[in-house]
């Protein structure tokens, strides 16, 4: 049924009884409406449970999907790593401008941090970047780790 549906367009006729069938559009039921409503006091609790829904509502599905990975960071803990569940190993990619190069694959997810680290490094420079470890960014015993890890 949705198929035989999907595309069709519906006429300007439909459309008009179509909204005059929700009685929200219909002036006199506003108008109830919102006298019904005038200075009536809500509760606390409704207030407070009435926010908290607004406050947690998506703007749509896919937001509140893009929102939740945005906030809940990187499953290796480090920027940048992320586990391939295929595998097993961790994988590390760098987005630099509109590109994100791989980097490459690591049995220890320190080891991929660090590697992030060094491309990040050489990206932008010590001072232009997140670090995963940046009390090891001017560490030349590091630095040899990165490069011997790479």
């Amino acid at each position: 049924m949705s198929e035989a549906q999907k595309g069709r367009k519906h006429t300007d006729a439909t459309l008009a009884k179509m909204s005059a069938s929700n009685a929200m559009h219909r002036p006199e039921i506003r108008a109830k409406v919102s006298a019904a409503l005038t200075g009536r006091v809500m509760g606390v609790e409704w207030r407070a449970s009435m926010s908290a829904y607004a406050r947690n509502r998506p703007a749509s599905h896919n937001a509140s999907i893009s929102v939740n990975n945005r906030m809940r960071g990187p499953s290796s803990g480090y920027k940048g790593v992320s586990l391939n569940s295929r595998t097993g190993k961790w994988k590390v990619a760098i987005r630099i401008g509109d590109k994100r190069p791989f980097i490459g694959y690591f049995t220890d997810p320190v080891e991929a941090a660090l590697a992030y680290d060094k491309a990040a490094i050489d990206a932008w420079g010590i001072g232009g970047c997140y670090l995963n470890f940046p009390e090891y960014a001017n560490d030349n015993e590091q630095q040899g780790l990165v490069a011997h890890v790479t």
